[in-house]
């Protein structure tokens, strides 16, 4: 019997030491699986770091695409200059991008890297389409745009008006320039008065005086007149006023 329990004792010491050898075994596994996944981390981070080092990957080269007419090269690459310092890795995307986006003239800019160096930046420009108020741009797409006015071209139409009215104004002129271009007749400018009449200027100086009801219909009712009676002489006319609830008054110029 005294063999018995002596056996016992001893199968009793054996499981508990398998049970503190697994416990330990099993903590020792997760353990070095921390050390591994920490050593990962931390040589990911410093990977990271070292090459988002612009010292290791600068960038040494910058190509511009695109119609580029009216922001100048150099006002690009200035506006640029602080982003590149990051390098090939550091630099952002999206931040140059919008760097780019406030530029007045630029509408899209698209941008890849190009291993090891090298950026291509691909830019669109909004495209003129008439002066408002003589110091800001109306787009082909109805923006308003405020550029240094260096930039902008001649020839555009000129738009005037209150501030705030810069788009109903453009709808006004879209839909008078589709009433006199069929008879030869190019709008220079037109003006929206504060208490709201409107009047056009001609590109042979001659203005419409339209008031303020019924615009569209008093333009048609212009051209009508003009194309029967007055064609020939519309390089002497100073104006025409249709305030009128029928025909129209006609200015002569002064030599």
């Amino acid at each position: 019997m005294f063999r018995a329990k002596e056996k016992n004792s001893k199968k009793r010491q054996a499981s508990h030491y398998g049970r503190d050898h697994n416990r330990f075994m099993g903590f020792f596994s997760f353990f070095l699986k921390s050390v591994i996944c920490l050593g990962v981390v931390i040589s990911g981070v410093i990977g990271v770091q070292w090459l988002r080092d612009p010292n290791h990957f600068p960038i040494t080269e910058v190509e511009l695409l695109g119609d580029i007419q009216y922001t100048a090269t150099d006002t690009i690459r200035t506006q640029i200059a602080d982003e590149l310092n990051a390098g090939f890795f550091g630099t952002k995307i999206s931040k140059l991008r919008a760097v780019l986006l406030s530029l007045p003239w630029i509408q899209n800019v698209e941008i890849d890297r190009v291993w090891p160096s090298k950026l291509v930046i691909t830019l669109k420009e909004h495209e003129p389409f008439a002066k408002w108020n003589d110091t800001f741009v109306i787009t082909r797409k109805g923006v308003l745009i405020h550029p240094d006015l260096n930039s902008i071209p001649d020839g555009l139409p000129v738009l005037q008006g209150p501030q705030m009215l810069f788009h109903q104004v453009w709808q006004h002129y879209l839909e008078m320039s589709q009433i006199l271009n069929p008879y030869d007749l190019t709008i220079s400018r037109v003006i929206l008065a504060p208490r709201g009449a409107w009047q056009v200027r001609l590109s042979n100086n001659s203005d419409i005086i339209l008031g303020t009801w019924e615009v569209n219909d008093r333009l048609k009712r212009f051209v009508k007149i003009y194309s029967r009676a007055l064609k020939e002489k519309g390089d002497n006319i100073r104006y025409f006023d249709l305030r009128y609830t029928s025909g129209l008054a006609v200015g002569w110029k002064t030599n």
